[in-house]
């Protein structure tokens, strides 16, 4: 990635996001595109401030804000990057200087938030010292979609998630791109429906529960490739709205009923397995084959929550994201995927 000069940094500074506009046709209402060209910021030590909108059981619900980093997730910004008096923050100020710049985030999910990265501090005109990495985004991305949540994330969930990311990667290591023409299956690619009661863990109310977090955030970051003219989301299946994932107002054009998504088997009449799955295909005129990319990270708690394996508020909190690029990913991220699982598993103390 190449960091982001001074000069690039004020360009973003005052370019503003295009207003977003609802059209209408045959009384059908169309939501706005989605904000598909964002700059890409890669959080190498960037402060994120957590505002927590609600909860799903109570919209109205408030908390503090929480302050987390996120190493090596890739998130998109919405410009503009705009100065925030340390006050309003919460914090001390850094290095001296009275103003934060920040920036939102309008592509992550979990509980109902709105996230600013705090990508440097200076005065009310001008930043002076960057905080973290801000990075342009690369050519080879085309799109991506982040995650993170604690509250409403339990132990299992993590351990599933990791499991099955690290799953897609070791098939995509063997199988190569996804080329023009060709589908993707969540559940053939990942494996799920052989390793289901081998390598995953019991949710909160069947095995492997936890994974429709990833599915589901796929399928937003696949939503915002099929705008580009990469791919075409085939076959996808909605939560029921209570647990369908949220999506932020930022991005209006992304709404949990075109990008909320979830997978499992059921048995029909005829006593046979017919696969509730997630598919997309990279279509015949695509610009190129395409790879999916996977980053997670762990904020532990200070203590384990050993034996509270399938309770909400985990003992961390979980982020990840999945990218959309059409270079190969640049480290084995099957074997970071599941050492980061096995780091989790020894501190969390699995019973079962």
């Amino acid at each position: 990635m190449k960091e982001m000069s001074r000069r690039e940094f004020f360009k973003l500074s005052g370019v503003c996001g295009a207003a977003a506009v609802v059209s209408s046709i045959e009384g059908v209402e169309v939501p706005p595109p989605p904000l598909t060209n964002l700059p890409t910021l890669f959080t190498y030590n960037t402060p994120l401030k957590i505002d927590f909108l609600g909860t799903y059981a109570d919209p109205k619900e408030k908390s503090d804000p929480e302050w987390v980093i996120m190493n090596n997730i890739a998130l998109d910004i919405l410009p503009p990057v705009y100065p925030i008096h340390y006050s309003k923050l919460g914090v001390e100020p850094l290095h001296g200087y009275q103003y934060a710049w920040g920036v939102k985030l309008p592509h992550i999910t979990g509980s109902p938030t709105e996230i600013t990265a705090v990508v440097a501090w200076g005065d009310r005109f001008f930043y002076r010292r960057f905080n973290g990495s801000l990075e342009g985004k690369r050519g080879d991305i085309v799109s991506t979609y982040a995650y993170t949540e604690q509250r409403r994330t339990y132990s299992t969930k993590i351990w599933n998630d990791l499991t099955v990311f690290a799953a897609l990667a070791k098939w995509q290591k063997e199988h190569g791109p996804i080329m023009p023409g060709e589908t993707f299956s969540f559940i053939e690619m990942s494996d799920l429906r052989e390793r289901l009661h081998k390598d995953y863990k019991m949710g909160i109310a069947t095995m492997g529960g936890g994974i429709c977090a990833a599915v589901s955030t796929l399928s937003k970051s696949i939503f915002l490739s099929s705008a580009r003219g990469y791919t075409e989301i085939l076959r996808r299946y909605v939560h029921r709205p209570y647990y369908q994932y949220w999506a932020s107002p930022l991005d209006p054009g992304i709404t949990k009923r075109n990008s909320d998504a979830t997978v499992y088997f059921k048995l029909d009449p005829m006593l046979k397995y017919r696969d509730v799955d997630f598919t997309f295909k990279v279509k015949e005129d695509s610009p190129a084959p395409v790879y999916l990319s996977f980053a997670a990270h762990l904020d532990y708690d200070k203590e384990s929550k050993s034996g509270r394996d399938r309770n909400y508020d985990a003992d961390a909190r979980f982020s990840f994201s999945i990218t959309v690029r059409t270079t190969p990913p640049t480290i084995d991220e099957e074997a970071s995927l599941l050492g980061l699982r096995s780091e989790y598993a020894e501190f969390h103390e699995f019973v079962w």
